[in-house]
Parts: structure tokens; C-alpha cells; sequence
């Protein structure tokens, strides 16, 4: 009998198939295959593990370009090294990563919107990050002499360069004085002007504001002689402004400012108007505008579409758009559906406003407290006043004349002239006249001149008194 032979079988498996080694006992030892000549195609997506880099934390010094290593020791993302060159790798960062920090000492991290990269300081800076010095100021350089104390940062036109430099003292010993707005030493300036505009040096007195006089083209001090804008303030002669604010979205007050002490006072005509409390106008619902004004009454007033509610001191008018006829107005507010708005305000007041009327020929100006009434002189102007009524006169015989009827026009008196105005369809032969018989009464005649009679039906009779002159 032949002794049995024991033979190894070895497979690879390849994407060409299996790749299988049969082995005797006496060769089957260490078995070593070379992938890159007997293999094609190798596909490690099964395999329990790979580590395709040679692994470390030395680098090593030698390598071929296209080798990889994996520096186990460097921080994450700077892992991966690839031999670039011979004997020289190169951290492989990726998009996440950083540039490479070897040869970039005292550099900053920038972007130019595609890429990162390290960045030198320059400009007006220089040094590294720790210890940096500005070495310039807008591009303008800063030299590096050391200040003493009190200096200032002076530019040197001839150096073009800022440096340390002295100005003036209280004594004016050093350098030139201020100029521009300012007068005198820099110790002890004087602003004489703004925005080079001059300024008067007389004395102000309590309570005056610094006032531009055109007459004179200087500020200088003045009493103030009212306020503008939302709210309510003093004035030299001790009154207030009567001007609207906003308290709150459900609250907007009227003459804040207004008191016994200082009254806010509305003129109409000969009659001054005095408020010396404030009011309160509480929002309740609705959106538009409300009207605040006085009426010729001297009642402060709110008219609107709102529904709003007045304090003690002021009125509310329902159906109000717009100022009324006979009246000052003050301002308009604007209510939003949720309440006041707080910009809402406009202020309507013409402080120091004046109309003056005069009487023409003909015409007559009477004051009467804060109305003005024109009229007419009717001695040197007519006045006409009509009156009119249907009269039926019947059969008149011929050769006669009718009893008179009356036609009714108030403020006739006997002696008044007289326009007469008579119905069309009145007979031919027929003639009439009109006279002012009595106080307010024109009386009618017909009379007939025809040789018939003559029927004078129902007609309208007009009748015109001329008085004056």
C-alpha cells in the first residue's frame, strides 16, 4: 500500500473568481501572495477590518511619492500624511481642515470666501498677535518716539507722521492758541461761537434760552416767547402753551402744562379764553382721527367717529371729520384699532396768528366778544325786502276800479319806494298800482280803463320795498 498524501488547499477570493494554492505537508509553511502581480481587482468591502496607511507617531524620514502614513498622535483632520515628494510628506487637511500651520508662526486664519489660509497682520499693526503695536493711524504713520506727560498726538507735516508734541498751557507759553469756536489759551478757552456762528457774551438772566437774533446775526440770550411741537411749557410772561400729549395707548392728555399760576389762554376776537387744568381724553374703541379744538364757546372739545371719553375740562362731539367752522383748532390725534398711537400726534396751533377784517364802503364791522359781524350801511347801500300773495280780484265793471287787497312785507313803512311785479295774464285795458298803506302792508288797486267789463282771475302779485338812501 502507498502511504497517503496530505495536500493543503489555499483560496483567495478575487472578482475573477477564486485564486487556490494546492500545498504539499513538506511545503506548507508561510504562504506569501503579492497582490499587485497575483491578484486583480482585490475587494475588501467583507473583511472585518483594514488599514491601508502604515500607522505611527513618528514620522518616518524616507518615503516615495504616493505613500500615505497615519500619524496616530496628531490632532483630529491632521491624521493623514502623503509623500509629495521624495522624503517630504504633507499633512492632507481635506475641505473641514486647516492649512497647514508649519511655516505660518504669527499668522491669523482668513478666508477669501473659497478657501482658508494663513494671513500676516500688515496695515496699521504690526508684531505678533501677543505683543502687537499700532504703527499707524488711517494708513498715517505713528512715530516711535516715547511721550512725556500732558503731550498730545500732533501730526507732522514735514515727517508725515503723528508724534508726541506740546501744546499750549494756561499761560499760552508753549504753542499757539485755540482757534475756530474756541477763543483764548487751551487752559482756559472760551467757546465764543457755534457752527461758526457767533455767540453775544452778554449775561443771561433766569430762565433765558439762547435765541439766534437775526437783526443782530448772533445767539443771545432771550426770554422764550411760547413752544412748539406735542407739548405744553412756560413762556416769559407767564402763561402756558395749550398743546396735547401722549400718556399712554389708552390716555392722550390736553394742557399738561396749564395752571392757575401759568393759564394757557385762547383768544377769540375781544374775548381771552383761560384753561388752567388739564384734560384727559380715554380711549375706548374705534380707528381714525379725532379733532381737538375750542369752540368759539371756549369749549376745549374732541370731535370724532371714536368712542372716546372726556375728563372734566374738555367735551366730546360725535361725527366730527374735520375742524368746525368757528373754531381754533389744536391738534389731530390718531387712534390705531388697539389705542392711541403714540406718533400719532399732529400739531394743528398757529401761535401769534392774526386776520384782520375792515369795512369797506358800504359796509359795517361790529365786535360783538369773539364774533365779528359784517353789515351794511344801508345809508349808503339799499336794502330790498319782497313779499308776494295770490289776490283775486273779479269782474271788474268798465270804467272802475277795484277796493284794495294787501300783500304782506315785513319792515315796509309808508313813504318806502316801491318796485311792483304783476301777473302776466293781466287784461289789456287793465292797470294796477301798489303803495305802502301801512306798516309792513303794500296795497293792491286794479283799475279797468276799457269800455267792457274786464274778469281778472287768481294771480300772484309781487311786491319790493327799496329802503336807504
Amino acid at each position: 500500500m502507498r502511504p497517503s498524501t496530505t495536500i493543503l488547499r489555499t483560496c483567495v477570493l478575487t472578482t475573477a473568481g477564486s485564486l487556490c494554492i494546492a500545498l504539499s505537508p513538506a511545503s506548507a509553511q508561510t504562504t506569501q501572495l503579492d497582490l499587485k502581480s497575483q491578484a486583480r481587482g482585490v475587494d475588501f468591502s467583507k473583511a472585518a477590518a483594514t488599514k491601508p496607511f502604515k500607522t505611527g507617531t513618528i514620522i518616518p524620514a524616507t518615503c516615495a511619492v504616493g505613500e500615505s502614513f497615519f500619524k496616530s498622535d496628531a490632532a483630529p483632520g491632521q491624521n493623514l500624511y502623503g509623500c509629495t515628494a521624495v522624503n517630504s510628506w504633507t499633512v492632507q487637511s481635506g475641505g473641514g481642515g486647516l492649512p497647514p500651520f508649519t511655516g505660518n508662526a504669527d499668522h491669523l486664519l482668513g478666508t477669501d470666501g473659497t478657501q482658508a489660509s494663513w494671513m500676516p497682520l500688515g496695515g496699521d499693526v504690526s508684531g505678533a498677535p501677543p505683543s502687537l503695536l499700532v504703527t499707524g493711524l488711517q494708513g498715517k504713520r505713528v512715530a516711535a518716539t516715547t511721550p512725556t506727560g500732558g503731550q498730545v498726538l500732533t501730526w507732522n507735516s514735514t515727517a508725515l507722521n503723528w508724534e508726541p508734541g506740546t501744546i499750549a498751557s494756561s499761560s499760552g507759553s508753549t504753542v499757539t492758541n485755540t482757534g475756530g469756536d474756541l477763543s483764548g489759551a487751551i487752559g482756559n478757552a472760551t467757546v465764543t461761537r457755534m457752527q461758526n456762528k457767533p455767540v453775544s457774551p452778554v449775561t443771561p438772566a433766569d430762565g433765558q434760552v439762547l435765541t439766534w437774533s437775526q437783526f443782530s446775526s448772533q445767539w443771545q440770550p432771550q426770554s422764550p416767547t411760547g413752544g412748539t411741537g406735542t407739548g405744553s411749557g412756560s413762556s416769559s410772561g407767564g402763561i402756558s402753551v395749550l398743546g396735547v400729549t401722549y400718556s399712554s395707548a389708552n390716555t392722550i392728555t390736553i394742557g399738561a402744562g396749564c395752571s392757575i399760576a401759568a393759564p394757557c389762554n385762547v383768544r377769540f376776537g375781544t374775548n381771552v379764553v383761560t384753561v388752567t387744568t388739564s384734560a384727559t381724553v380715554t380711549w375706548q374703541s374705534g380707528a381714525g382721527v379725532a379733532f381737538i379744538y375750542i369752540t368759539s364757546a371756549g369749549t376745549v372739545t374732541v370731535g370724532s367717529n371714536l368712542t372716546v371719553v372726556c375728563s372734566s375740562g374738555c367735551a366730546t362731539a360725535a361725527g366730527v371729520a374735520g375742524f368746525p367752522v368757528n373754531s381754533i383748532p389744536l391738534f389731530t390725534w390718531t387712534a390705531l384699532p388697539t389705542g392711541w398711537d403714540a406718533a400719532g400726534g399732529h400739531d394743528s396751533r398757529a401761535y401769534l396768528s392774526s386776520k384782520i377784517l375792515s369795512a369797506g364802503t358800504g359796509m359795517i364791522l361790529v365786535e360783538s366778544g369773539p364774533q365779528s359781524t359784517l353789515g351794511v350801511d344801508t345809508t349808503l347801500i339799499p336794502t330790498y325786502t319782497t313779499g308776494a300773495s295770490t289776490l283775486a280780484f273779479g269782474t271788474l265793471a268798465a270804467s272802475s276800479c277795484s277796493t284794495d287787497l294787501t300783500v304782506s312785507v315785513p319792515g315796509a313803512v309808508p313813504g318806502d319806494a316801491l318796485a311792483s311785479g304783476w301777473p302776466a295774464a293781466l287784461p289789456s285795458a287793465v292797470v294796477g298800482m301798489m303803495r305802502v298803506s301801512a306798516a309792513n302792508t303794500v296795497a293792491v288797486r286794479l283799475c279797468n280803463l276799457g269800455a267792457s267789463a274786464a274778469l281778472v282771475g287768481s294771480a300772484a302779485y309781487r311786491a319790493t320795498v327799496v329802503q336807504g338812501r
